[in-house]
């Protein structure tokens, strides 16, 4: 029997939904604003340098449009056509469900929530955001341990070693997956006994997407520098450079310590 097809959307439910959003959003603000010192807000804003505030924005776009341009790389290897301009807008929802949920999985949902339709595929979809993770925490490890031998003597005596090692074990989990794909799925063959068609059926869509990747190692190569960037634009952000601090202030006004918060990916 053919299930039936949802009904249609009416234009009065169109706006009784953007109604009902609009009423939690105002809500929520109040909320917000009813529990928060304006005027403590507003001395600090005058204090800050345009100047500074205007490089951070920029610094935060240039990390937001690497990673949405290696996003997109990853989605493009399993073949599914996606807009920059659609990415963006997600991956915009997504960090803000990351900074304000306990956790970072809430955005990770939204990123799998609105690319599943166009790869057609829930498991490609979250295949790809934890790609894209995983090159993220590559890619903090390599600067993390480039940087403490940079800083050896400077941060103190901490040995660097161990980043490394976790560097290149990671690196050589990573490596069968690119040039063997084969490895990974004969690996997988345990799981095919426990005889379930749901879990064969996703171990094959692993696979075609283990072989994708190894047929697109420049793209996969491309996205893992945009990993890097986005750390090393990280470092470039909360750097001591000479005369800065997170918040310049004007001369003659309360400085303020607070740090600049970065979405770490």
């Amino acid at each position: 029997m053919t299930p039936a097809a949802p009904p249609p959307t009416t234009p009065v439910r169109t706006r009784l939904v953007l109604g009902i959003k609009l009423g939690v959003s105002l809500g929520l603000l109040i909320l917000l604003f009813r529990q928060t010192d304006v005027s403590a807000i507003s001395t600090h804003l005058n204090a800050l340098d345009a100047r500074w505030i205007a490089a951070a924005l920029g610094l935060l776009s240039l990390m937001i449009a690497l990673s949405v341009w290696r996003w997109r790389l990853l989605l493009r290897t399993q073949g599914v056509p996606c807009s920059l301009r659609h990415l963006a807008g997600s991956f915009l929802v997504a960090t803000f469900f990351n900074n304000f949920l306990p956790s970072n999985i809430g955005g990770d949902v939204i990123r799998i929530a609105d690319t599943a339709p166009l790869a057609r595929s829930r498991t490609i979809a979250a295949g790809v955001v934890l790609l894209d993770r995983a090159m993220g925490l590559l890619a903090l490890v390599l600067v993390a341990a480039a940087g403490a031998v940079l800083g050896r003597g400077v941060a103190g005596p901490d040995e660097p070693g161990y980043l490394w090692v976790a560097l290149a074990l990671t690196a050589a989990a990573s490596v069968p997956a690119l040039f063997a794909p084969g490895l990974i799925a004969h690996a997988l063959v345990p799981l095919h006994w426990l005889g379930s068609g749901w879990v064969n059926h996703r171990l094959g869509i692993l696979g075609t997407m283990l072989a994708r990747l190894g047929d697109r190692r420049l793209a996969v190569a491309g996205a893992f520098a945009g990993a890097l960037g986005v750390q090393l634009v990280l470092v470039a952000s909360t750097s001591p450079w000479p005369g800065r601090s997170a918040f310049r202030s004007r001369p003659g006004a309360p400085s303020s310590s607070s740090p600049s918060a970065w979405p770490c990916r």
